[in-house]
């Protein structure tokens, strides 16, 4: 006889459908004597264990091979690779070296530990690698499966994960996706909590590439390994990028009567002819935002900039925080200013229309603005960034915020130290007070004893040699 082959499944994942808890095994003999295989014996072993006994009582013809079942199962539910042996014994074999498998047939126990989050999926860890087959565990991320049709392949290069079809030939049939599958299985436990995915997207082509199947890339979820796919988003970009923050899986798949697991799975489907390309990408498990931001714009209007966001439900929002950081440094620092409040509707399932007027003469460089949306108990997330640049002038300077509570800021575009004289006046026409501050470029520069001041209307001159910029300010 000849053993040709041991089959087992070849990778699986703890927690899930696919595990390799108790895995049935077979083997294929074929029989290459000239008399009827009717009396032997089969053994396998697990990891170099000890034998076991495979009762067969099944007859193989002359030149027949034939599946047998062993009717017993083996225990790969530790994570890592097993090795499999087989063999056949054989009264009166004078052929023994074909009685054994060439070589021992290795399966592998992907690990599935419980998230923590934040959950950062670093593309980085498969730099370099390309599958154009189906592959449950890709290396270096074992959580990350793919999944296609023969016509296409999935890369990694740059920190990003590429899904592209080899040959479009027009087919609506691509079905090229990654799969992920999250272990969150008592993160239910908290109920207020979901589960939030955040990355960016983009086409492998450029947008004005015709799509010849009609077809937009699609996202879908499901709480376990074995529910029906549930519909999350479509994704339709072009080659920069778009960020995606927030997207809510507990929300999509509890609508659908679903509920979180050790096999939560997320589906990132390419069916466009475009491709997909997915980077930056992380998962978290927090309370969502209060309302479901559909647009939020920063427009220039001359030296003003509108803003303006829209949302398409709300629920238990109570206002709305415009914040803005000025130029690099501040940015990089994170040292956002308010500017406004603007209160929400509070409860609403339909488009609800928001705007708010940055109205400041004189802005200059970079203004990074963000929405801080508060929740009625006190919680709060933050909006994406949007950013207006403004060309500097010399001395331009700004003055905010305005009107003002206790403190008010100067910021100057001058390229050079020097000394700055303010001058403060009263709306009679009094000069209430004159002083010089030292200014270093880039230099915030707080009006000095602004928080004595008596609410009202002032005049706020500033000086830089013989140039003046005059500015009318509210104390409130």
């Amino acid at each position: 006889p000849r053993f040709e082959d041991l089959l087992v499944p070849d990778r699986g994942r703890r927690g899930t459908i696919t595990t390799l808890d108790s895995i049935k095994l077979f083997g294929k003999v074929r029989n290459i004597g000239q008399d009827t295989l009717f009396d032997y014996d089969i053994y396998f072993s697990l990891d170099n264990g000890s034998p076991v006994f495979v009762p067969i009582d099944q007859l193989i013809a002359p030149g027949d091979s034939l599946l047998l079942d062993f009717g017993s199962s083996a225990d790969c539910s530790t994570p890592g690779t097993h090795t499999f042996n087989a063999w056949i014994e054989v009264e009166e074999d004078g052929q023994t070296y074909l009685d054994t498998l060439e070589s021992p047939v290795e399966v592998v126990q992907l690990d599935n530990p419980e998230l923590t989050f934040p959950f950062v999926v670093d593309f980085e860890q498969a730099v370099g690698k390309t599958y154009t087959a189906n592959r449950l565990g890709i290396d270096g991320l074992d959580f990350l499966d793919y999944n296609t049709n023969g016509t296409s392949n999935l890369s990694f290069s740059n920190g990003s994960l590429h899904l592209a079809s080899e040959e479009d030939d027009g087919s609506l049939n691509i079905d090229n996706e990654v799969i992920m599958t999250l272990n969150v299985g008592r993160r239910t436990e908290d109920a207020n909590k979901h589960v939030l995915l955040n990355f960016q997207f983009a086409s492998e082509v450029d947008e004005d590439a015709p799509l010849s199947n009609g077809l937009v890339d699609t996202i879908w979820a499901r709480g376990v390994d074995t529910d029906e796919w549930v519909y999350v988003a479509s994704l339709d970009g072009n080659t920069s990028w778009s960020t995606v923050e927030g997207l809510d899986i507990t929300a999509a798949i509890t609508a659908a009567g679903q509920s979180h697991s050790s096999s939560t799975q997320v589906r990132f489907q390419q069916r466009s002819s475009r491709g997909l390309v997915l980077g930056s990408m992380n998962a978290e498990f927090n309370v969502p935002l209060p309302v479901e931001l559909s647009l939020f714009e920063a427009t220039k209007q001359l030296e003003n900039v509108l803003l303006n966001w829209q949302t398409i439900e709300e629920i238990n929002s109570d206002y709305f925080e415009i914040e803005v950081a000025i130029g690099e440094d501040q940015m990089a620092a994170a040292n956002f200013q308010s500017l406004s409040r603007v209160e929400a509707v509070g409860n609403s399932v339909d488009t609800q229309d928001y705007y708010f007027l940055d109205e400041i003469i004189h802005i200059l460089g970079n203004r990074y603005y963000r929405l801080k949306i508060v929740d009625q108990d006190g919680s709060f997330e933050y909006s994406p960034l949007r950013v207006v640049y403004f060309e500097e002038k010399d001395l331009a300077t700004m003055v905010y915020p305005n009107p003002f509570k206790d403190e008010i800021y100067l910021q100057l575009s001058e390229r050079t130290a020097q000394n700055i004289r303010l001058e403060l006046w009263d709306i009679r026409g009094v000069r209430l007070r004159s002083e010089e501050v030292s200014y270093q470029p880039g230099q915030l520069i707080k009006l000095p004893e602004s928080t004595q001041l008596a609410p009202g209307a002032y005049i706020l001159n500033v000086w830089s040699g013989y140039r003046r910029e005059q500015f009318r300010i509210l104390k409130q």
